[in-house]
């Protein structure tokens, strides 16, 4: 009756996709065979998948939602002009009793805040 589609994989390939443009000159080893770099890792899986003729609409769909992502939150803030879009809800941070400013001293990023 209803067809649910299992995101996992493209959950998986979204975090990673995250941590390679974050760390893209990070070198990681691909099957105990090859070292290829962070950057290269999502694409080199996606190659893979192909290969194995899996679905691959669901890795895609992951590489592209988080391109969007990355770009939302690591790319345009730091413009000229540009601001930070994706913001937590506030009633989360109180929820979690979290500060809504923090700094943390081993994130690399520039944060900017409004």
């Amino acid at each position: 009756m209803f067809k649910i589609a299992f995101l996992g994989s493209a959950l998986t390939i979204m975090l990673l996709y995250v941590c390679s443009r974050r760390n893209p000159y990070v070198f990681m080893n691909f099957l105990g065979l090859f070292n290829v770099q962070a950057s290269h890792l999502p694409w080199i899986l996606y190659g893979f998948s192909v290969l194995l003729d899996d679905p691959i609409t669901a890795d895609l769909m992951g590489i592209i939602i988080d391109h969007i992502y990355y770009f939302l939150e690591d790319v345009f803030p730091h413009r000229r002009g540009g601001f930070k879009i994706l913001k937590n809800p506030k009633f989360l941070h109180r929820l979690l009793n979290q500060p809504t400013h923090y700094h943390d001293e081993n994130d690399t990023r520039r944060h900017i805040e409004n």
